[in-house]
């Protein structure tokens, strides 16, 4: 007899049986792992469930395993680690041809005043990639696409990065919209139809 696991508040339950899953109150959105199963589907992806609770079988599943706010946070602070590091070693080679203190002063705190746009120009170019995900998010597994799952235009790249201004006027405000949707996709997300992915649920 097939064995079931269920996402339920966002962890997995189970094993269940068929009979089992009859009583639950599923949607078509609920990820379903039927045993044999490497990972998680949504059960609409499943023709014999999406049959039993009298859902429409999705043929071509769109994305569906959305990164988190707290783990795209991660891969960001590892980008800026990362741009840190080499911040760090560029100003050290090039102070080291300055003598006069203040013009040493200004030159670091123009080159750290710097970093948010150089690290908004560098992902246009990583998120626009074949990979499309920064070194911090392809370390997490996650990568950026558009509503579709497909590979963003340099010109969509752009718009999602030039459209985290919008963040910062509003105060952080259109970061915390990640935190109530199920695309947890922010302002910036909404306003290029990008969206985070990652490669598994759990």
């Amino acid at each position: 007899m097939d064995r079931y696991w269920v996402v339920i508040n966002g962890k997995p339950d189970g094993p269940f049986t068929l009979e089992d899953l009859k009583r639950l109150p599923l949607a078509a959105d609920t990820f379903v792992k039927q045993q044999g199963m490497a990972d998680f589907k949504e059960l609409q992806e499943l023709a014999s469930l999406a049959a039993l609770f009298d859902v429409k079988h999705l043929a071509v599943p769109l994305p569906q395993y959305y990164a988190g706010p707290e783990t795209r946070i991660l891969a960001a602070l590892i980008d800026y680690l990362i741009l840190l590091g080499i911040y760090l070693v560029v100003m050290i080679i090039v102070l080291s041809f300055v003598s006069e203190s203040y013009l040493k002063v200004a030159l670091t705190l123009s080159g750290l005043a710097l970093l948010p746009s150089v690290k908004a120009i560098v992902s246009i170019f990583y998120e626009a990639s074949e990979k499309g995900a920064s070194p911090g998010k392809r370390l997490l597994g996650l990568r950026v696409t558009d509503s579709q799952g497909a590979r963003l235009s340099l010109a969509k790249a752009s718009l999602r990065n030039v459209s985290k201004a919008l963040c910062f006027l509003t105060l952080g405000i259109g970061y915390v919209s990640a935190f109530f949707q199920k695309k947890h996709q922010a302002l910036h997300d909404l306003v290029a139809g990008t969206i985070v992915i990652k490669d598994r649920l759990l």
